[in-house]
């Protein structure tokens, strides 16, 4: 495989539990996540986006990691910042690379199967 994992970031500053015991988060918060768009209902985790990432492991060796954007590392804040949320590839040899941006994945308005398709058309280009 070309690369190991994807790595997702979100705005939430906030603990990931408090975010789902709380996840009214389109109503009560100040500004919306388009990842979290997709990757989320109002309360838990989307079935179609977990079927996503069972689908990515097992068909394309690739695991989904999702990050908080205060939970970043060194490399991973300089390959994002600026462009969250978004989606970065990271490879076996340690490097990461943007693959989808915060106008990427604005623009698929909350739809697992949009980012579906999107993300398994970028991927023939790596593959």
């Amino acid at each position: 495989m070309p690369f190991k994992s994807c790595l997702l970031w979100s705005q939430k500053r906030f603990a990931w539990k408090i975010h789902q015991l709380f996840s009214v988060r389109k109503e009560v918060t100040e500004f919306r996540c388009s990842l979290c768009d997709i990757s989320h209902s109002p309360i838990k985790k989307k079935s179609s986006f977990k079927a996503l990432e069972r689908e990515l492991l097992s068909e394309h060796g690739v695991a989904i990691k999702m990050l908080h954007m205060n939970e970043r590392n060194q490399r991973e804040l300089k390959a994002s910042e600026g462009r969250e949320p978004c989606m970065l590839l990271e490879y076996p040899d340690g490097s990461i690379s943007m693959f989808l941006d915060a106008v990427d994945l604005k623009a698929l308005s909350g739809n697992v199967g949009s980012l579906k398709k999107l993300i398994l058309s970028r991927l023939d280009l790596y593959l």
